[in-house]
């Protein structure tokens, strides 16, 4: 049974959405399973034990997958390119999403109805306390898990982290891994540099575990003002990692402090403990997996999905330190009850 998964991007939600993999393959037991994913995204994908190819995209059809014929297609993004790759795939069943007859984007059934109607409406993803783990499996008609993202790297990214390790001389130490980073889109996804500095002096002087600093090159500014304050007493990782490589050195740490973004999946993937930072996205929409906390500050506008915000102070702003430690302590001592909201 060859079954293909339509799910371009972004990296981030690539990755979360392997937590299906599993799943599929309980169910299938004898698929083949194939991934139609962006080109600039295949990284999350790299030596995934569950697939058997990559078909890369660059917003047209990828040579190759107009011929085949697939026994399942799953499109899990609701979006109008993704939709005509699905309607003009060769696939006995269809599920997620496609296009009707005008070119607009529909749920092929009612299990993906939800999902759509949540796009046309950000009211309804602040209303919404379903995960995105949950809401996929039920799109792709498979039993309720909490089976992982899944994420296979390489030994030459593993060793090349152990060896940063050394050089930094955290090696052996508590270590906690502190994401600058909050992607493109929206503004408010992750705190200011003044507000990261506060937070890492917060832990610091009250956890008495080491800080590696880390960031891409969209933080570059950030993360020269975070790490140029605290000088030595912060690892910096640098902004130029691949993703692999700065997978890796999340995969070494005890804890991982971070806003909701692609470090987030790598750390759910790789079963480490997160504390996880929301302002303008959906805090129950992400998973994880008993092995985290969410940090929300006390106000009436959050999961507002707006990409940029006048209001001062922000939510990331009001987000307080102690409870950021806090919860970076319990992680440090190894207290991974259920994932709470603070």
């Amino acid at each position: 049974m060859d079954i293909i998964i339509v799910k371009r991007g972004s990296a981030g939600d690539v990755l979360r959405t392997t937590s299906i993999l599993r799943a599929l393959k309980d169910a299938y037991p004898a698929s083949s399973i194939y991934w139609l994913v962006d080109e600039v995204n295949t990284a999350v994908l790299d030596n995934n034990p569950y697939l058997k190819r990559l078909f890369p995209s660059e917003r047209k059809l990828p040579e190759g997958i107009g011929s085949k014929k697939f026994d399942l297609a799953i499109n899990l993004d609701n979006d109008t390119v993704s939709s005509s790759f699905t309607s003009m795939l060769k696939a006995r069943d269809k599920k997620g999403f496609g296009l009707d007859a005008e070119g607009e984007v529909v749920p092929l059934d009612g299990n993906a109805l939800r999902w759509h109607e949540m796009a046309l409406s950000d009211e309804l993803k602040k209303s919404n306390t379903r995960t995105y783990h949950d809401i996929i499996h039920e799109i792709a008609g498979l039993p309720g898990n909490l089976n992982r993202p899944v994420l296979a790297l390489r030994r030459e990214a593993l060793e090349r982290a152990s060896e940063f390790y050394e050089k930094k001389g955290l090696s052996g130490e508590k270590v906690v891994a502190v994401n600058l980073g909050g992607g493109g889109r929206w503004e408010n996804k992750s705190p200011s540099a003044r507000k990261w500095i506060l937070i890492i002096k917060d832990m610091l002087e009250n956890t008495g575990a080491k800080c590696l600093v880390l960031g891409g090159r969209k933080e570059e500014d950030k993360y020269s003002s975070v790490t140029g304050f605290f000088g030595d007493r912060v690892a910096g990782a640098g902004t130029r990692n691949s993703f692999a490589e700065l997978a890796a050195i999340i995969g070494l740490s005890d804890a991982v402090v971070t806003g909701d973004t692609l470090a987030l999946h790598a750390a759910n993937a790789l079963d480490k403990h997160t504390v996880v930072l929301f302002g303008p996205t959906s805090a129950p929409e992400i998973e994880l997996y008993g092995r985290g906390t969410k940090i929300l500050p006390e106000m009436d506008c959050l999961c507002c999905y707006r990409e940029k915000c006048g209001r001062r102070p922000n939510c990331m702003d009001l987000l307080p330190e102690s409870t950021i430690t806090g919860a970076v302590k319990d992680a440090l001592d190894e207290n991974h009850g259920n994932t709470s909201d603070i």
